[in-house]
């Protein structure tokens, strides 16, 4: 019975071990490391897109249309993510 007592210790001291082991590296990253916040957990977010829903005609009493759908696209650049020349871009675009 004294060696299954003494397994019991090892394995609560074990779990403690790793518990402590656990809460400073997480007190490192939070309180000690200030650039985790601004690199690493602002990269792990979800960029959110903005799909606007297309909207029915509006017809006059005649039937003629009074207002109707046109398609529009916008182009987005995000300037830290730019590999490309901005002269052969705005040829390209007719800008």
């Amino acid at each position: 019975m004294a060696r299954l007592s003494s397994r019991k210790y090892h394995i609560i001291g074990l779990f403690s071990f790793f518990f402590i082991v656990y809460l400073v590296r997480l007190f490192f990253i939070q309180i000690v490391h200030e650039d985790y916040f601004a690199q690493r957990a602002k990269s792990d977010s979800v960029e959110k897109v903005i799909e606007y829903p297309i909207r029915g005609n509006v017809y006059d009493r005649n039937g003629k249309v009074l207002v109707g759908n046109e398609f529009a696209y916008d182009i987005m650049i995000t300037m830290r993510n730019l590999n490309i020349d901005t002269i052969s871009f705005c040829k390209l675009m007719g800008i």
